[in-house]
């Protein structure tokens, strides 16, 4: 039995559609210390005492850093900082017990936002002191954020990545044309689908 070329490319376009999607890179507008402070509302050092995931498209987690010092900003002891799960997105990843230099904003719901083309993590402490002076140290008993203290910052299972749907749709599309065809090539056939 021969199997119409039509079929063979049929199939052979599905595999490719749902095939896993390539991986973007991410490309940040580069960008001087102070362009950099200037863009953000807080800049410190602190270390990442925890990680969750959060329930949102963009940022996918949700890091509790302990504040070491403060270069712009309120001087607080610790803040949910919200990040991603992959760097190719441009989104900041952060590890427990990572020790990093933040340049965060306001988000809106309490907590603060971050990604590496922000600044975040791709600056030494070094650099940051040469540029903006030894900055504040955070003492014992500091205030903590409002996202720690009464934010709202959802966290739970992450949600579906945004191709699932696209993948899905893909899938529906192909099976429908497979049976179009089914039908065309039993009908040219003589045959009642």
């Amino acid at each position: 039995m021969r199997i119409p070329i039509v079929i063979v490319a049929l199939l052979g376009a599905a595999l490719f559609l749902v095939s896993p999607l390539p991986a973007l890179a991410c490309s940040c507008v580069e960008q001087s210390l102070d362009e950099m402070r200037d863009r953000a509302d807080y800049v410190f050092e602190g270390t990442v005492v925890g990680v969750a995931p959060n329930d949102d498209d963009i940022y996918a987690t949700r890091a509790i850093l302990r504040v070491d010092t403060v270069w712009k900003g309120p001087v607080i002891s610790e803040v949910a900082v919200l990040g991603g799960e992959h760097s190719a997105s441009c989104a900041m990843v952060f590890e427990e017990g990572q020790t990093l230099v933040v340049f965060a904003s306001d988000n809106d719901d309490m907590s603060m936002m971050t990604t590496i083309c922000d600044g975040t993590g791709m600056v030494q402490r070094s650099e940051t002191v040469a540029a903006f002076g030894a900055g504040t140290s955070v003492p014992e008993g500091a205030p903590q954020h409002e996202s720690i203290t009464g934010g709202s910052a959802p966290v739970g299972e992450p949600d579906r990545a945004p191709w699932d749907d696209l993948r899905l749709g893909t899938l529906v599309v192909v099976a429908a044309l497979l049976l179009v065809l089914r039908r065309v090539v039993i009908a040219r056939r003589g045959g009642t689908p």
